[in-house]
């Protein structure tokens, strides 16, 4: 082809390759062969070309120009608009669509790539459709949709696909695991809907009507299996496992049913799922653990298979009080269930049953809150009941005078801690406390305050009358200064605060302990720190009397001025 005249200078020059499908001059203004330029081929679809004063120098006709996306002019410009869509319409033929597959046909996929992108992503970079030419490309059933081009069936066969998914599911609720593409599919109708302003073609009223007819779900739903049907999968996973703690690993769908269900229990305000009373009694009926995670680990065995570990402990041991050092696991199961029958409320790891009560009590289990003198559970941690710890402080104390237990002996000093601390905090302290305990540790000498009081005080009362006798044997008075015997006077301390504040006080003044005191000369208004001695007390009456003398006297020399004057 011969070559075109220049430009005036202030046009661009338009490039050569350009002109063969769009001519940038009428056809009377071309010089050279003018009817070889006029026989070409032009789109039906087209207008005419613009006078030279009108055509823009830079842009041609985007149809005849896209082939593929981000490809050279040179390359994009082989085939027509009018080309394309008798390419199209032969591969509708064979195929019944034209979502053309890039395996098909990597011309015509790139050219449909690049239309879809032109019309939804236009910034002015190619020009723009006409709507001549999207008037023919939706005849044609040609889908806008840049993700839907992953679809390669129409919608009549999604519907098919959906049809058949029904009658082998009994419903449409897809799973991308079973058949991703109809997932997407589903996953596009619902944004499709939801959100027309983002897509290019909106759905029409005949395509909802066929996609409610086989009962669409609109909204996606976490959970697609109904709760009856769940309870059957676990039923049936009981029955090959003896539990319902579903790992991952095994049924993903199912363990994360689990979970949905202990999260919807704990946070309901934070869940869209209801979890009801039928429902939490069906789930408990199965045994089924409410507490995930670290609950789960420690209780990896089913109730009745920890009945059975209770009653081996107890045939061994005498006693279903597990310690923490023999069996851990077991240890935490027994806590797991004092706590649930406490705090039902409050308690997501165990349901009791009246069923599962029975068991225990069949076992001999202590709950912790009986009063009488069995076995109570961890008492210093250990196995020992309370009568046990009776013998061991009997022991403590003809070995040693009295009941203050040293850390040395750390399981007994823990049992003391307890029985100090169940005693002050009853409502905190899962350590029954009754009458006939406090009698029995009473009649060993048992001091009820713990730390430093405790220490402060390890001989008896009488043992102190004998050191308080000699001591005012020695000094002639019972007021013992600090420096002379620290341990002698906080002892005379405390029987003081005793008297004074009985209320705030953890020692019993009794009216005996009173009048031996008194026979030794105590002085029970004294602190022991600036009258230890009671000649100090003479001194002071003295000092007192010489100032009210000299009071007096400049009282009466005042009286004695004022007449004068």
């Amino acid at each position: 082809m011969e070559s075109l005249p220049p430009l005036p200078p202030t046009e661009k020059e338009v490039p050569k390759e350009e002109s063969v499908d769009v001519p940038l001059l009428p056809p009377a203004e071309q010089p050279g062969d003018v009817e070889k330029v006029a026989a070409k081929e032009e789109p039906a679809d087209v207008p005419p070309p613009l006078p030279p004063a009108e055509q823009p120098a830079t842009r041609t006709n985007l149809a005849d120009s896209i082939d593929e996306e981000g490809g050279s002019k040179k390359r994009a410009a082989k085939k027509s608009f009018t080309q394309r869509m008798d390419e199209l319409r032969a591969y509708k033929e064979k195929n019944g669509h034209i979502n053309v597959k890039q395996s098909d046909d990597k011309s015509l996929y790139k050219f449909c790539v690049g239309i879809r992108n032109a019309r939804n992503n236009n910034q002015g970079k190619r020009g723009d459709l006409k709507v001549g030419q999207i008037a023919i490309l939706d005849t044609l059933g040609f889908d806008w949709g840049v993700r839907e081009q992953a679809t390669m069936k129409s919608f009549e066969q999604r519907i098919d696909d959906l049809k058949a998914y029904k009658e082998k599911n009994g419903h449409v609720n897809v799973k991308g695991s079973e058949d991703m593409s109809l997932y997407n599919f589903c996953k596009h109708m619902r944004n499709n809907r939801t959100n027309p302003e983002k897509y290019a073609t909106a759905l029409s009223t005949d395509k909802i009507a066929s996609l409610d007819a086989l009962g669409f779900e609109w909204v996606a739903k976490p959970n697609t299996i109904s709760f009856e049907q769940r309870m059957d999968d676990l039923r049936a996973y009981k029955e090959k496992h003896g539990h319902v703690k579903v790992k991952q690993k095994e049924d993903k769908s199912l363990a994360d049913f689990c979970k949905h269900m202990r999260h919807a229990r704990n946070n309901p305000k934070k869940s869209n799922v209801s979890v009801t009373v039928d429902r939490i009694a069906s789930l408990d009926a199965l045994g089924f653990e409410w507490q995930a995670g670290r609950g789960e680990k420690a209780a990896k065995k089913s109730f009745e298979q920890r009945i059975e570990d209770l009653q081996a402990y107890k045939e061994k041991n005498g006693h279903t009080n597990v310690s923490r050092l023999e069996d851990k696991s077991l240890y935490q199961f027994c806590s797991n269930i004092r706590h649930a029958s406490k705090n039902p409320e409050k308690s997501n790891v165990l349901s009791i049953s009246a069923d599962r009560k029975a068991s225990l009590d069949a076992v001999g289990f202590t709950w912790g809150d009986n009063t009488s003198n069995s076995e109570t559970p961890g008492w210093g941690k250990s196995s020992k009941t309370f009568a046990q710890r009776l013998v061991d402080l009997q022991a403590y104390k003809e070995k040693n005078g009295h009941v203050n237990v040293k850390k040395s002996d750390k399981s007994l000093y823990g049992f003391c801690s307890q029985i100090r601390h169940a005693r002050k905090n009853p409502a905190k302290s899962t350590t029954a406390i009754n009458p006939e305990r406090i009698a029995s540790l009473d009649a060993l000498g048992f001091t009820w305050s713990a730390g430093r009081p405790e220490k402060a005080a390890t001989k008896s009362f009488a043992q102190r009358l004998v050191d308080l006798q000699a001591y005012k044997e020695k000094n002639g008075h019972v007021n013992v200064k600090k420096s002379e015997d620290k341990s002698l006077s906080d002892f005379c301390k405390k029987m003081r605060h005793a008297r004074r504040h009985p209320e705030k006080s953890d020692r019993t003044l009794t009216e005996e302990k009173m009048a031996s005191l008194d026979a030794l000369g105590f002085e029970w208004n004294l602190d022991g720190k600036n009258a230890s001695v009671p000649s100090m007390i003479m001194v002071n009456q003295e000092m007192t009397e010489t100032v009210l003398n000299q009071e007096m006297t400049e009282t009466v020399l005042n009286q004695e001025m004022t007449e004068t004057v």
